[in-house]
């Protein structure tokens, strides 16, 4: 992976990692646990955090849209697929694996989704 490769994937990351912060923090708004030091905190960063994925964004899909859409559905539907913490556990040893061993882990998901 060249330069601008690595710096494009670390945008789609931040791209990524600030919207699933923003949809936890907008689930947080409506419980008794957004008030006080909290509410004060969360308001701002959640304005930076907006600002910030607009900004990237738009470099990240003017570069190449189609990785872009392709990328948010696989993680749109992977977190709609994620339930509760044994399958986060889970997803962490597949990844592990998936790390230690990158062939067998996609000979044995083409396997699966035969």
């Amino acid at each position: 992976m060249d330069h601008k490769d690595k710096m494009l994937d670390s945008i789609a990351g931040v791209i990524i990692h600030s919207q699933l912060a923003l949809n936890d923090m907008e689930q947080l708004k409506h419980t008794p646990l957004y008030k006080h030091e909290l509410k004060r905190l969360m308001n701002p960063l959640i304005k930076y955090l907006l600002k910030t994925e607009t900004a990237q964004f738009d470099k990240v899909y003017d570069e190449n849209p189609d990785m872009v859409d392709k990328g948010a559905a696989r993680v749109i539907s992977a977190v709609k697929n994620i339930r509760g913490i044994q399958s986060v556990v889970f997803l962490g040893e597949i990844i592990d694996a998936n790390n230690k061993s990158p062939e067998s882990i996609r000979g044995i998901v083409k396997k699966i989704l035969k």
